[in-house]
Parts: structure tokens; C-alpha cells; sequence
């Protein structure tokens, strides 16, 4: 069993989806797997996950649906996800090489059943155009 499930669900985003799966490729934390639920995309989204999953790093499912909605697709990706945690992931978005090892040891850590972090706004050629402010502590 992974120590967490990362849920992906994609619909037409043929232009991102490939960089999405590819900071999951990079990531430190090798402990984890991958559930696709592709929710009826008509563009070629599905063949630019098989082709760049071919050498993946990690455990992934790809799972074809007709089109339910972003909540029906993740829904299912907790159904298919066999992980102790689950990270839900947009297929237009896209995770910091240290993502997963800092998250699974947060919650190791403080025995937490959740976490949770801000992120950034970034464009479609990778620059930060939004950064999340600091609290206070």
C-alpha cells in the first residue's frame, strides 16, 4: 500500500497535463501513487498522460469516465486511491519537487489527519505572478 494517493482530474487540458505529471516524476517522496480519473476529455489529454507516464516512477492508474464534474472524478479517485492519505492535484496545477515529503512528514510528525498550504499563482510560461503572503506567528 502507498503511504499516499495523489488524485488527478483532468478534463481538456491537453496544454498543462503535462507538466503536472512531470513534478510528480521529480518529487523526493517515492512513496506514492498516482490515480488519473480522466472525466471525458475530448482533446488529447489521455494520450499525453500514456505517453509521458510510459517511464513513470511510481504506481498510476489512468481511469476514463464521460463527463461527471470535477467533484464526480475526484469522488472516484477516492474510491480507486489505496493510499493512507490522499492529495487531490489539478491537472492544470503543479507540485514543488519536496511537496509530498513535506506534507506525508508534517502529518507523521504532529499525528495530523490533515494539512494543508498556501500556494502561488503562476502563468502559463512559469512566472510567480502571486505569492502567498506569511502569517504571523
Amino acid at each position: 500500500m502507498s503511504k499516499i494517493s495523489v488524485i488527478i482530474p483532468p478534463y481538456n487540458v491537453e496544454k498543462y497535463v503535462e507538466r503536472t505529471l512531470r513534478s510528480l516524476m521529480a518529487q523526493t517522496f517515492k512513496d506514492f501513487e498516482v490515480i488519473i480519473i480522466n472525466d471525458g476529455s475530448t482533446d488529447n489529454t489521455e494520450k499525453i498522460i500514456q505517453e509521458v507516464l510510459q517511464n513513470a516512477n511510481f504506481q498510476w492508474k489512468l481511469i476514463n469516465q464521460e463527463n461527471q464534474g470535477v467533484s464526480a472524478a475526484r469522488n472516484r479517485g477516492i474510491i480507486e486511491s489505496k493510499g493512507g492519505y490522499v492529495c487531490f492535484l489539478d491537472a492544470d496545477d503543479y507540485y514543488h519537487p519536496t511537496f509530498l515529503e513535506k506534507m506525508y512528514n508534517k502529518a507523521k510528525e504532529k499525528n495530523y489527519d490533515l494539512v494543508f498550504c498556501n500556494f502561488s499563482y503562476v502563468d502559463e510560461n512559469g512566472k510567480t505572478i502571486l505569492e502567498p503572503k506569511q502569517s504571523k506567528k
